[in-house]
């Protein structure tokens, strides 16, 4: 059965003049003067005896070999744009380093602050509530005592007694309904928290079958060496392998 395949103009798009050197494209539009020659030998002709074998086996030698004088004036234009973002690269490195550092100190900085000032500001509404209940407590027996009292003095003694314990217990109670410290701002910004989730790993053992990944990488070295894996079936194909 003949292949489908179709052959490629024998012209380069103006930006392969200005990418590729002129020899370059020059050897370009040669081996794809082959390639042409190789597709219209692959797309015609069946392997049906030694002939027909050594035809398309002739073809694709000769493709292999187009394949690799392609590759090769690819890199040759690609070497200095690689050189040169390896280059500009390495550049940044020491800029890029620095400004992690630096993030990294500042987060740990307002970490630690944070976490210490969560601890005060827990403390704060542990007092507070305290407060609050010592204060009510205060009021009710400072407006029992002016509910008894005898003389007008003895009453509004109490009564100021139970208006001070009043006032003690609202301020308890805003430190207890005052909000969490959450953010930071900057004339460059706002820097808050928000709860992420973390892990590690604590029992590997543990760990289910669908959260790990298969190597197959270190399968195929292994089935290369004729090593038996439990659950990998292994068998030998021929494939085509050329030398030019």
């Amino acid at each position: 059965m003949s292949t489908a395949l179709q052959t490629v103009p024998l012209e380069l798009p103006d930006e392969a003049y200005e990418l590729v050197p002129k020899a370059g494209c020059e050897n370009i539009l040669a081996y794809l003067e082959d390639l042409n020659r190789n597709v219209a030998i692959i797309s015609v002709t069946d392997v049906v005896d030694p002939a027909s074998e050594g035809r398309v086996a002739a073809a694709l030698q000769s493709t292999k070999t187009i394949q690799k004088g392609i590759e090769e004036i690819k890199d040759k234009a690609l070497r200095p744009l690689l050189d040169e973002t390896k280059a500009t690269r390495k550049l940044f490195v020491p800029y890029e380093e620095l400004g992690e550092r630096t993030a990294k100190a500042a987060n740990r900085k307002i970490v630690e602050y944070r976490a210490e000032l969560a601890k005060k500001e827990e403390l704060a509404k542990i007092r507070a509530a305290q407060e609050r209940e010592e204060a009510a407590k205060k009021e009710r027996e400072a407006t029992e005592r002016a509910a008894a009292a005898k003389t007008e003095s003895q009453r509004k003694k109490a009564e100021a007694d139970a208006l001070a314990a009043a006032e003690a217990g609202r301020k308890a109670t805003e430190v207890l309904e005052k909000p969490e410290t959450r953010g930071v701002k900057t004339e460059h910004g706002t820097t808050y928290f928000v709860q992420e989730w973390r892990y590690t790993i604590s029992d590997p053992s543990q760990v289910p079958d669908e959260f790990w990944v298969i190597d197959e990488s270190k399968i195929a070295k292994a089935v290369k060496a004729e090593t038996a894996i439990p659950g990998v079936t292994a068998w030998q194909e021929s494939v085509p392998r050329t030398r030019t």
